[in-house]
């Protein structure tokens, strides 16, 4: 057997499962009592939803398992890089499902038709982890899904640790990752991108199956997603000045 990446051995999980959902958890999770169900029920309700549980904490060096209040949910900069944000406005009810326009993590549950009607990961981005799902998070939403956080769903996940960063060439691998997800779904707010990270430094390969995907779905322009999911997104084009300040010593 040939040996695949992370994404790629996910979208061959999926092809091989035989129930109508998918449920993908990384390596590094422990599951807490009565964690499913509550994911199972949210997608039995709507099938265009995909759901994470809460995250909570494990520690790295006694396993102590931390249980979290949901009091964040996922969202990005403009370096395309994963950042938590607080909730906006808290739910009366502690229970209700919570909208996040990024999913935090790598662990989810989606039905498996909705998975393939949004082109499963991208397949060229078979590498690690640690970005994966801002791809999949975006085109879930643009292309008329919805992304939300189960309260009464938590897992827990070991913390990573200082020997845990990645090497150079792992982040010029992700950073062209990233630019993919930017041709693709960003439109003309790339260029909010590119100024931070500069021009891409290799082929990125080729996106007309993604394309295809944007076009046979009808998806949203990213204007859309700002307006309606993501509003709290800073947009530099919109700031009063930009560049830099200097003291003159």
């Amino acid at each position: 057997l040939d040996r695949v990446g992370y994404l790629m051995a996910r979208n061959k999980g999926a092809e091989l499962a035989s129930a109508p959902v998918l449920i993908f958890l990384n390596a590094n999770t422990e599951c807490s009592p009565g964690w499913m169900e509550p994911l199972l029920d949210r997608i039995a309700v709507n099938r265009s939803i995909i759901v994470s549980p809460s995250i909570d904490i494990i520690d790295r060096d006694t396993f102590e398992y931390i249980f979290l209040p949901t009091e964040s949910v996922g969202g990005f900069n403009w370096n395309l890089m994963f950042t938590w944000k607080g909730i906006r406005q808290k739910e009366s009810n502690p229970a209700q499902p919570i909208m996040t326009p990024a999913l935090p993590g790598g662990n989810f549950a989606i039905d498996k038709e909705l998975f393939n009607i949004l082109g499963k990961h991208d397949p060229v981005m078979d590498i690690l982890d640690y970005f994966s799902n801002l791809e999949l998070s975006i085109k879930c939403w643009l292309c008329g899904g919805r992304l939300e956080i189960i309260p009464c769903s938590h897992v827990g996940q070991v913390e990573a640790g200082a020997d845990s960063d990645l090497t150079r060439s792992s982040q010029q691998m992700i950073l062209n990752v990233s630019m993919r997800t930017a041709e693709v779904w960003f439109g003309e707010y790339k260029s909010y991108f590119y100024d931070r990270v500069g021009e891409p430094s290799m082929d990125l390969g080729d996106m007309s199956r993604q394309q295809l995907i944007k076009q046979s779905l009808d998806c949203h322009p990213f204007q859309w997603y700002h307006k309606h999911v993501y509003p709290d997104l800073f947009i530099p084009g919109q700031s009063l000045a930009a560049g830099e300040v200097r003291n003159p010593w």
